[in-house]
């Protein structure tokens, strides 16, 4: 009968030919003797992960040398458990990039703690294990197996995918430049990964992104090591700049690092880090202390303007003073402000007109004198009629 095409469970009996219809012979693959073979981890060792992993988890600053004691003594004697806990350590440091430094820290120790273990591919210090780590996932970016089936997912969905990823990629990059200047990682693995990461800018402008993060952690050391190599790499960078293909986010992450290093690499906000626990209390206090005293000045700054108005208001109506006798104070009356004919009636009581007419009897004199304002007048008051009074008798007198 008909050979079958394959299908789940069959054989396919079918050859493999090439364009033109030639059978293509295909040789089994040959198995060598020293190959990896994928092993499910014992039970004891699925201990030491979970155990170590626990430590990693609790790992701080403040709790650092407790916990890498215990770390030490978690169980690590052989070079199985030493690669899956290698892994355990790259994974923790390139997904929590605000720890990052003190897992480069802690790894720069464990280094010179781990004894190395050997097997088939030979002794396995803990440092190599590591650097090998961090490259074959920086060789594999753009490759990595969550990439397969993406198009395939809903939009939301394969953009997580692939937030994660840039993620890992800059973890990977950044923890490269930590271990680089604790010289655990090569210079020649900085410029080989600074060197891959410029050649595929041009299908992939994500690039850029990693690229300006790797040279902003080993820009400085790699200056004092070789200026050329660095002066070639800017160069290509402002190239890329100027070529106008870029969009603007690639654009400003290229000015923002050459002004980093036109500035001796001293960034203008202090690089976000674990922080002990007596440093974050003080900050706390500060800020603290700063709000309340802009609530305290924001709470008397209305205070004092109430003050004032009932002050005002007070001495508006401040009422007059009264004597026992029942009449009313009154300001002393001032020579300058007290009242006095004017005009034509000033010079009749001189004893001349104001054109110069003779002088009038004193009977016409005193018909002239102004009538007295009445008790209450704001000119003189009390005093102003007590005066007229006397005027006027001494005006009987004479008559």
């Amino acid at each position: 009968g008909t050979p079958r095409k394959g299908g789940r469970g069959g054989k396919n009996d079918v050859p493999l030919r090439d364009r033109t219809g030639k059978i293509i012979e295909v040789k089994a693959l040959e198995q060598s003797e020293n190959r990896w073979k994928p092993s499910k981890p014992t039970d004891e060792e699925e201990k030491v992960y979970k155990a170590a992993k626990g430590l990693l988890n609790k790992l701080t600053l403040e709790k650092f040398d407790k916990l890498y004691g215990e770390l030490l003594q978690v169980g690590i004697n052989n070079a199985s458990l030493l690669r899956g806990f290698v892994v355990l350590v790259y994974d923790k440091a390139v997904l929590e990039p605000t720890f990052i430094n003190m897992y480069a820290r802690m790894c720069q120790r464990l280094a010179d703690d781990l004894p190395e273990f050997e097997d088939e591919e030979g002794v396995l210090p803990f440092g190599d294990v590591l650097v090998g780590k961090c490259r074959s996932e920086f060789e594999a970016v753009g490759n990595e197996p969550e990439r397969q089936g993406l198009d395939e997912l809903p939009e939301d969905e394969k953009e997580g995918k692939l937030r994660k990823l840039r993620q890992r990629t800059l973890g990977n990059v950044e923890f490269i430049g930590e271990l680089f200047k604790l010289n655990m990682v090569g210079l020649d693995d900085v410029k080989m990964s600074v060197t891959k990461l410029l050649a595929e800018v041009g299908g992939d402008q994500d690039r850029i992104h990693p690229l300006c993060k790797l040279l902003e952690g080993v820009g400085k050391s790699l200056e004092e090591q070789d200026k050329e190599a660095l002066d070639g790499y800017f160069a290509q960078l402002q190239e890329l700049s100027d070529g106008g293909k870029l969009n603007s986010r690639y654009k400003f992450m290229i000015m923002d690092l050459g002004e980093l290093r036109n500035k001796g690499w001293k960034a203008r906000r202090e690089v976000a880090g674990p922080k002990m626990l007596d440093e974050i209390q003080k900050e706390v206090e500060k800020e603290n202390r700063y709000t309340e005293k802009k609530k305290d000045d924001k709470a008397e700054t209305p205070k004092k303007k109430n003050d004032r108005k009932p002050k005002k208001e007070a001495k508006e109506a401040k009422p007059a003073a009264v004597e026992d006798d029942g009449w009313s104070q009154v300001a002393p009356v001032n020579a300058k402000t007290s009242q006095k004919p004017k005009g034509k009636d000033t010079a009749r009581i001189k004893g001349g007109s104001a054109k110069g007419t003779p002088p009038s009897s004193p009977v016409s004199a005193l018909a002239a004198k102004p009538k007295v304002k009445s008790f209450g007048s704001s000119k003189g008051g009390f005093a102003a009629l007590m005066m007229d009074d006397e005027d006027e008798d001494e005006d009987e007198d004479e008559d």
